[in-house]
């Protein structure tokens, strides 16, 4: 049996809604960026979220940002069962 490693997935919760990023985009940018938002009194921020798409949210000083990452575990498959028992064929 074989250790499955686990997936990350970075979710931004910009206040009621969330957005998976997509795996190659920068926390750290993404953070520089909404900090910058917030300072200037509020602007855009482009979010790259997952299968190449993006989103811009207003970022304000009253807007409420959560930055989580998850790691998921892939479940392990079931195992094959297979028939056993008596097996009765009829002959002809």
């Amino acid at each position: 049996m074989t250790a499955r490693s686990p997936k990350q997935k970075t979710i931004v919760a910009v206040d009621d809604d969330r957005f998976e990023l997509d795996g190659d985009a920068s926390v750290p940018a993404l953070r520089d960026a909404i900090e910058a938002a917030v300072a200037s009194g509020g602007t855009f921020v482009d979010i790259a979220v997952t299968h190449g798409n993006s989103v811009a949210v207003l970022i304000t000083p009253r807007t409420r940002v959560v930055i989580s990452s998850i790691h998921e575990i892939d479940p392990e498959p079931e195992p094959l069962s297979y028939p056993s028992g008596l097996h009765i064929i009829d002959d002809i």
